[in-house]
């Protein structure tokens, strides 16, 4: 099966997930960190602590639970989750069902964050434990000047839209590289004189400021994609 990678908005959204297990819960937290709505059904209770900001439904699964959903996760019996992905199909609810590859209509891939990155990896259900354990190590192995480097970038490409387009694309393309930050981990500012030699002054302005004058990242809001 070939899977499309994609990443979903769920912040505000109607999000179900069925069952009480670890698997379960994991699943709501999950969502509840990306700003979800989430509604747990757990007739049987839940497994350890509690979810806190999910609406807790101490009832059997049924098809109106499904009702103004967004998407489902179904992580109990064999039977519920038949009973979750059938009438998520029927009424097109996006639907994940707990190692069921092919009775889901989206998986849940590995996934890690570090700093500005998430990363998700996925083995296409084959080894969930090995896609969990190498994003991570993946994850761990993103050095502090790849962090710098992406929040300066976020900053610099709004700062850079008044200059001549193909100047700027040529700009954010020598910037955007893996090999800058590894640079920058001895010297930032040696790492950007030697990519920045030859350009405009007001570029050179711009590109320190961001890498080098101490702005506020964590007030500037990306609404670009990636």
């Amino acid at each position: 099966m070939r899977l499309y990678p994609l990443a979903l908005d769920v912040e505000g959204r109607e999000c179900l997930v069925v069952g009480g297990g670890p698997v379960a819960l994991r699943k709501a937290r999950s969502l509840l960190q990306c700003g979800a709505s989430v509604t747990l059904v757990c007739p049987g209770g839940l497994a350890g602590s509690g979810v806190e900001g999910a609406v807790v439904v101490s009832e059997c699964y049924s098809r109106a639970h499904l009702k103004g959903a967004f998407l489902a996760i179904a992580a109990a019996t064999r039977e519920v989750n038949e009973a979750v992905r059938r009438d998520a199909r029927g009424m097109g609810v996006l639907v994940n069902v707990a190692d069921d590859l092919g009775g889901s209509t989206f998986i849940l891939p590995a996934s890690a964050r570090k700093g500005p990155f998430t990363l998700s990896l996925s083995t296409g259900g084959r080894s969930p434990l090995l896609a969990a354990r190498l994003v991570r190590e993946l994850a761990d192995s993103i050095p502090a000047s790849m962090e710098r480097l992406c929040i300066a970038l976020r900053w610099l490409r709004p700062q850079l839209k008044e200059i001549d387009p193909g100047l700027r694309r040529q700009v954010l393309d020598m910037l955007a590289d893996p090999g800058l930050a590894r640079e920058m981990a001895d010297s930032v500012e040696t790492a950007l004189a030697r990519r920045l030699d030859g350009l405009p002054d007001l570029v050179r302005t711009i590109v320190h400021t961001g890498f080098l004058g101490g702005v506020a990242f964590e007030d500037v809001e990306d609404r670009d994609q990636g």
